[in-house]
C-alpha cells in the first residue's frame, strides 16, 4: 500500500499534465520511467521515487517540490 503523501503526489502530477496537455504516454517516453510504472503511482498502487519525480518535473517545468508538497 501506498503512503498517504503519495496520493497527494499522484494528484499534483495529474494537474500538472492536464494543465500541461502532455499524455501519460509522452511523459513516460520522455522520461524513461514505463508507462506501466506510471500509471501505478497515480493510481496509488506503488510508492513515488525521488529520481521519478525529479524527471516528471524537469519534463513538466516545475520544482520537484511543486509534485511533492509539503
Amino acid at each position: 500500500m501506498a503512503h498517504s503523501n503519495d496520493a497527494g503526489i499522484a494528484d499534483r502530477v495529474r494537474d500538472a499534465l492536464e494543465e500541461r496537455g502532455v499524455p501519460i504516454t509522452t511523459l513516460a517516453a520522455d522520461t524513461g520511467i514505463a508507462e506501466r510504472t506510471l500509471r501505478r503511482r497515480l493510481t496509488g498502487e506503488s510508492h513515488w521515487l525521488t529520481n521519478e519525480l525529479h524527471h516528471i518535473a524537469s519534463r513538466l517545468g516545475v520544482l520537484p517540490s511543486d509534485l511533492i508538497g509539503d
